[in-house]
Order: C-alpha cells, then structure tokens, then sequence
C-alpha cells in the first residue's frame, strides 16, 4: 500500500517532531511540514496554492528540478533550506536544516 500512496503511519512508527529550534534563526524541520506552517515560521510569502505543491519536502524538489538528496540546497528569501536525512523505504528526504543567511554589512566604517 505504502508503495502507491506514500508512507503511512502506524502504532510502531515513532512520532518526530515536526519543528525543532536548534538555535536563534536555525530549524530542523519534517519535510512534511507544510510550506504555509513553514512561511509562518520564518516570515516569508509562501503560498501551497501559487506553488502547486503542499509539503517542504515537495518545495524542495519542485525548485531544484529534481528528486533531493541529502546535501540539496535552496535559498528562499534569506534562507538556506538544506536537505538533511532520508527517511521510509524509498530514502525520501526526511528533514532539512532551515538557516537564516547572514546579511552581508554595507557600511563604510
């Protein structure tokens, strides 16, 4: 079954957080997320109908033109979503590291 609709939780799955706060502006987040929760989190315009896709994990992918491997990285609107863990029987990615990027100092002094 888990073939054709994708993984499915059962009594002896383990639950995982789907947001953890690793540090000030650096997340782990499930690549189930929902990009709506995700654009919450970080304050950033991220809309699953404009994007045609409901899931961070999709996000990933649809920008990339690609399946993600660990290792994939996009940048959204200051921030580096990379590709961390797979996860199920068909190694799909399973979190990402969400890091603020630095903002480079203009000034002259």
């Amino acid at each position: 079954m888990e073939e054709i609709v994708g993984e499915i939780a059962d009594e002896h799955d383990t639950a995982e957080e789907e947001i953890v706060k690793l540090d000030e502006d650096v997340f782990r987040i499930s690549s189930r997320l929902h990009i709506e929760d995700l654009a919450k989190l970080i304050h950033v315009d991220l809309d699953s109908n404009e994007e045609g896709i409901d899931t961070v994990g999709g996000l990933l992918a649809s920008r990339l033109g690609r399946v993600a491997i660990p290792g994939s990285t996009i940048t959204i609107e200051g921030w580096k979503l990379t590709a961390e863990t797979v996860a199920g029987r068909r190694n799909r990615v399973g979190s990402l590291l969400v890091e603020k990027l630095e903002q480079l100092d203009n000034s002259d002094d």
